[in-house]
């Protein structure tokens, strides 16, 4: 009787090991529901409505599926470690069963088999997640549609800033054209200056040349015409003296055609001309062409030159035998041919001066028919008819 008593489910060792297992059990409970707490607020402390609004199940499930995760908790903690006897007895706390398997009067609900809640706990917190992740995703848009606003205007930033660069890189070219285009015309416009300045150089070389020659020329025939006239003021230049002076080319613009005047046009004045009265001791027996001494005197046709014997009165002077007559070129400075000599119209013979009897410088020209000699001045015809007979107006 005593032990029936101390080993039934009435007993007091029964009801305290009872009264242990029920606790450990609720202990293990809540142990699991403080776990579970963590999780969830790990996941961003989710509430029944947000894994409701996010899996669309309703929240008083949701409540559901965590107490059968608790349940399922308290029955594997109940499998490990005990004994069936204490198993048994901790299910039955649960469910209102007792050891033998008999049911109480206030027995539980039927709960689900412990896969399905294992995998509706992981259906829970993989809802979670998502959850979570969309959250992080929507507060993550405004910053990341603020970085593409930020980007677009960084781009529309860069294409105007290549632009502006291409812009400025075509208006620097075209300065550089502009400068290059500048310096080439100002280098042909200094080209342009050199070469004139050059030539205005040269003509310039050539006229001092001219200018020179001429002086040196001049001085020569100064000097030869002071020398003739101290001879003949002293008495010493005999008839048909030859004063040697450089000689000289024909004049430019001299013709050799059929006649010549015996002085360049423009460069003489008629003085005396042919039967004038005077001073003479008949009548004049030539034509006085004036000019300044020096000035160069020509032969008035082709001729050859012959002893000059016309006397004293001449004084220095030229004769040439020509095809139709004769002609005297008297008063001269010098002379630049000698008797025997050709020479051709218009070629240079002397220069005018104030030698034998004269007033001033001039040139005494004569003209003697053929026959006649200039021994006898007054053989001598008037030079301008025969001149006008060659077509050379004097």
């Amino acid at each position: 009787m005593s032990s029936s008593v101390g080993s039934g489910p009435g007993s007091a060792s029964g009801l305290w090991r009872s009264a242990l297992e029920a606790v450990s059990v609720t202990l293990i409970g809540l142990l699991l529901v403080a776990g579970l707490a963590m999780t969830s607020h790990a996941v961003g402390s989710l509430t029944g409505p947000d894994v409701a609004a996010a899996t669309g199940t309703p929240t008083r499930a949701v409540s559901d599926q965590r107490l059968v995760a608790v349940g399922a908790g308290a029955n594997v903690t109940g499998q490990v470690g005990h004994d069936p006897a204490s198993t048994g007895a901790g299910i039955g706390a649960l469910t209102g069963t007792d050891k033998d398997g008999h049911k109480s009067s206030q027995a539980a609900p039927p709960r689900p088999a412990a896969a399905a809640e294992v995998n509706s706990e992981q259906a829970y917190l993989d809802s979670a997640a998502a959850v979570a992740a969309r959250a992080e995703r929507e507060a993550a848009a405004p910053a990341f549609d603020q970085a593409m606003v930020g980007l677009s205007a960084a781009e529309r930033a860069a294409g105007q800033g290549v632009r502006a660069g291409q812009a400025l890189h075509e208006d620097n070219r075209l300065q550089q054209d502009q400068r290059s285009q500048g310096q080439a015309e100002e280098a042909a416009g200094i080209a342009s200056e050199v070469a004139r300045l050059e030539e205005e150089k040269r003509l310039a070389e050539e006229a001092a040349a001219k200018l020179a020659e001429q002086a040196r020329l001049a001085e020569e025939a100064r000097l030869a015409a002071e020398q003739a006239a101290a001879a003949a003021a002293n008495g010493t230049l005999l008839e048909g003296t030859l004063v040697r002076v450089p000689t000289l080319a024909p004049v430019a613009g001299a013709s050799v055609a059929a006649a010549v005047a015996p002085i360049v046009p423009g460069r003489y004045q008629i003085a005396a001309r042919f039967g004038a009265v005077g001073t003479w001791s008949l009548y004049h027996t030539g034509v006085d062409l004036g000019a300044p001494i020096g000035t160069p005197i020509r032969a008035a046709a082709a001729g050859i030159v012959t002893a000059p014997v016309a006397g004293g009165w001449a004084g220095t002077h030229v004769i040439i035998e020509h095809a139709d007559g004769s002609t005297l070129y008297a008063h001269m400075m010098a002379t630049t041919v000698v008797p025997g000599q050709s020479v051709r119209a218009g070629e240079v013979i002397g220069f005018v001066g104030m030698t034998g009897r004269t007033f001033g410088p001039h040139l005494h020209f004569e003209y003697y028919p053929p026959g006649t000699s200039q021994v006898s001045p007054y053989a001598a015809t008037d030079p301008v008819v025969w001149m006008a007979r060659r077509g050379i107006q004097l």
